[in-house]
């Protein structure tokens, strides 16, 4: 969403259809109220969504994965701490 559509309300509706056929959906805008609509549509759909800034909320997180082949480690913050997940998945690494 460009910098004028944020300006005017009715650009920031978000329409069921935009998540017809999707599984997942990561609601990371910069619009509290946008985020939240995606999530309730999400749920209508019975979508999985992230809500990147309400892990509470969200019907999915994402752990930071390290993948080496055969050897595949996951480090989950449960949406509290991504930033330290992250950390920890380098330093790992």
């Amino acid at each position: 969403m460009g910098a004028a559509a944020s300006r005017d309300p009715a650009a920031r509706r978000v329409c069921p259809h935009w998540l017809t056929d999707c599984w997942l959906v990561v609601a990371a805008t910069n619009d509290d109220a946008v985020n939240q609509q995606v999530a309730a549509v999400a749920e209508r759909q019975r979508i999985f969504c992230n809500l990147v800034d309400a892990p509470q909320q969200a019907s999915a997180i994402m752990p930071s994965i390290m993948d080496r082949s055969s050897l595949m480690v996951a480090v989950p913050s449960g949406g509290r701490a991504p930033v330290l997940a992250r950390l920890l998945r380098e330093k790992l690494a």
